[in-house]
Protein backbone atom coordinates (compact mmCIF):
# COMPACT_ATOMS: atom_id res chain seq x y z
CA UNK A 1 0.00 0.00 0.00
CA UNK A 2 1.38 3.20 -1.29
CA UNK A 3 0.66 6.48 0.45
CA UNK A 4 2.48 8.86 -1.94
CA UNK A 5 4.53 9.86 1.55
CA UNK A 6 6.96 7.22 1.71
CA UNK A 7 8.76 8.11 -1.88
CA UNK A 8 9.09 4.21 -2.54
CA UNK A 9 10.11 3.08 0.64
CA UNK A 10 8.00 -0.09 2.21
CA UNK A 11 5.94 1.44 4.49
CA UNK A 12 6.40 -0.77 8.09
CA UNK A 13 4.20 0.86 10.27
CA UNK A 14 3.08 3.67 12.44
CA UNK A 15 5.06 6.07 14.99
CA UNK A 16 5.41 4.65 18.40
CA UNK A 17 8.08 5.77 22.11
CA UNK A 18 11.12 3.67 22.36
CA UNK A 19 10.69 2.06 25.93
CA UNK A 20 13.01 5.07 27.44
CA UNK A 21 10.60 7.57 25.54
CA UNK A 22 13.56 8.98 24.24
CA UNK A 23 13.31 8.25 20.98
CA UNK A 24 10.89 7.19 18.18
CA UNK A 25 10.72 3.55 16.52
CA UNK A 26 8.58 1.99 13.86
CA UNK A 27 5.91 -0.53 14.95
CA UNK A 28 4.44 -3.30 13.03
CA UNK A 29 2.76 -6.43 13.67
CA UNK A 30 -0.08 -6.82 16.00
CA UNK A 31 0.76 -3.51 17.78
CA UNK A 32 0.21 -1.40 15.04
CA UNK A 33 -3.18 -2.92 14.49
CA UNK A 34 -3.63 -2.34 18.05
CA UNK A 35 -2.29 1.57 17.30
CA UNK A 36 -4.69 1.59 14.33
CA UNK A 37 -7.99 0.12 16.81
CA UNK A 38 -6.98 2.85 19.16
CA UNK A 39 -7.16 5.55 16.43
CA UNK A 40 -10.15 4.46 14.46
CA UNK A 41 -11.74 4.85 18.23
CA UNK A 42 -11.04 7.92 18.75
CA UNK A 43 -12.69 9.18 15.36
CA UNK A 44 -17.22 10.77 16.08
CA UNK A 45 -18.77 9.51 13.11
CA UNK A 46 -19.36 12.75 11.05
CA UNK A 47 -16.37 14.32 12.87
CA UNK A 48 -14.13 14.22 9.81
CA UNK A 49 -14.75 16.51 6.48
CA UNK A 50 -13.79 14.52 4.08
CA UNK A 51 -15.93 11.25 4.98
CA UNK A 52 -18.89 12.14 7.40
CA UNK A 53 -19.59 8.11 7.23
CA UNK A 54 -16.24 7.07 8.79
CA UNK A 55 -16.38 6.76 12.42
CA UNK A 56 -18.05 5.82 15.80
CA UNK A 57 -21.12 6.48 16.20
CA UNK A 58 -21.10 7.77 19.69
CA UNK A 59 -23.69 10.58 19.20
CA UNK A 60 -26.13 8.47 17.56
CA UNK A 61 -26.00 4.88 19.52
CA UNK A 62 -23.51 4.90 22.05
CA UNK A 63 -23.90 8.33 24.20
CA UNK A 64 -27.86 8.01 23.51
CA UNK A 65 -29.76 7.95 26.33
CA UNK A 66 -30.70 4.54 27.09
CA UNK A 67 -28.06 2.89 24.77
CA UNK A 68 -28.32 -0.67 25.83
CA UNK A 69 -24.97 -2.82 26.57
CA UNK A 70 -25.51 -4.86 23.54
CA UNK A 71 -25.73 -1.84 20.89
CA UNK A 72 -22.41 -0.77 21.98
CA UNK A 73 -21.19 -3.67 22.08
CA UNK A 74 -21.78 -4.24 18.66
CA UNK A 75 -20.46 -1.11 17.47
CA UNK A 76 -16.81 -2.02 18.76
CA UNK A 77 -17.03 -5.15 17.39
CA UNK A 78 -17.77 -3.86 13.77
CA UNK A 79 -15.06 -1.08 14.58
CA UNK A 80 -12.47 -4.07 15.55
CA UNK A 81 -12.88 -6.13 12.81
CA UNK A 82 -12.69 -3.86 10.16
CA UNK A 83 -9.41 -2.53 11.17
CA UNK A 84 -7.39 -3.63 8.04
CA UNK A 85 -5.18 -6.25 9.81
CA UNK A 86 -7.54 -8.28 12.25
CA UNK A 87 -8.51 -11.68 11.21
CA UNK A 88 -10.98 -12.80 14.21
CA UNK A 89 -12.16 -11.12 17.41
CA UNK A 90 -11.85 -13.85 20.16
CA UNK A 91 -13.26 -11.99 23.01
CA UNK A 92 -14.87 -8.58 23.36
CA UNK A 93 -16.58 -7.07 26.78
CA UNK A 94 -18.15 -3.85 27.24
CA UNK A 95 -18.29 -2.07 30.80
CA UNK A 96 -20.51 0.67 31.70
CA UNK A 97 -19.86 2.93 34.79
CA UNK A 98 -22.58 5.01 34.95
CA UNK A 99 -21.31 6.88 38.09
CA UNK A 100 -18.40 7.46 36.77
CA UNK A 101 -19.51 7.78 33.05
CA UNK A 102 -16.82 5.37 31.91
CA UNK A 103 -16.88 2.57 29.34
CA UNK A 104 -14.38 -0.28 29.41
CA UNK A 105 -14.24 -1.99 26.40
CA UNK A 106 -11.99 -5.24 26.21
CA UNK A 107 -11.35 -7.23 23.55
CA UNK A 108 -8.79 -10.27 22.01
CA UNK A 109 -8.49 -10.15 18.51
CA UNK A 110 -5.95 -11.85 16.14
CA UNK A 111 -4.08 -10.27 13.48
CA UNK A 112 -3.45 -11.53 9.90
CA UNK A 113 0.19 -12.16 11.13
CA UNK A 114 -1.38 -14.85 13.95
CA UNK A 115 -0.50 -12.65 16.78
CA UNK A 116 -2.77 -12.15 19.72
CA UNK A 117 -3.43 -8.42 20.40
CA UNK A 118 -5.15 -8.11 24.41
CA UNK A 119 -5.73 -4.49 24.88
CA UNK A 120 -8.23 -2.30 26.29
CA UNK A 121 -10.51 0.98 25.40
CA UNK A 122 -11.00 3.37 27.81
CA UNK A 123 -13.52 6.45 27.67
CA UNK A 124 -14.15 8.40 30.68
CA UNK A 125 -16.54 11.84 30.31
CA UNK A 126 -14.23 15.01 30.37
CA UNK A 127 -15.26 16.56 34.33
Amino acid sequence: MSTGFNRGFPVLGDVALTADGRDLQLVSGAAKVAQSIKTRAQVFKGSWRYDRTLGVPYFQDILATGASVELVRRRFQELISSTDGVLSIQSLTVTFDRTRATVLVNFTAVSDTGEVIRDVLDFQAAS
